[in-house]
């Protein structure tokens, strides 16, 4: 359809390329939903168990560095204080190891997930 007006032809020229554009998008969208595997329940219940795994694993690893630093900085005058002070460490150290954990096992996790798709 040929317009008078050359400022309607060039809204009209725009439309049609963007409306091919959209198209196009449109197509290669659907080659990518037909090409998605479907969530199995496998999957979902594996989800479930990594996240369940790592905030356990978080949550202790809090709870055990705030455990840690509270014993390591108890104000103390008697002789198990050198004690203290190490239980308190080793408190900080196994929740900061614990947390450590979850980060490589979410890692681990999403690397090998990546891995499959690409298979």
């Amino acid at each position: 359809m040929k317009y008078k007006n050359k400022g309607l032809q060039r809204q009209l020229n725009q439309h049609k390329e963007e409306i091919l554009e959209l198209k196009a998008e449109n197509e290669q969208l659907k080659k990518q939903i037909a090409n998605t595997k479907p969530v199995t329940k496998q999957h979902l219940l594996f989800f479930i168990l990594e996240a369940v795994v790592v905030v356990l694993l978080v949550s202790l690893g809090a709870s055990a560095i705030e455990n840690g630093l509270a014993t390591l900085f108890y104000p103390c005058d008697s002789a198990i204080c050198g004690e203290l002070s190490v239980a308190g460490a080793l408190r900080f150290v196994i929740g900061a190891f614990l947390i450590l954990v979850a980060a490589g096992i979410i890692l681990v996790v999403h690397i090998s997930r990546d891995a499959q798709e690409d298979i």
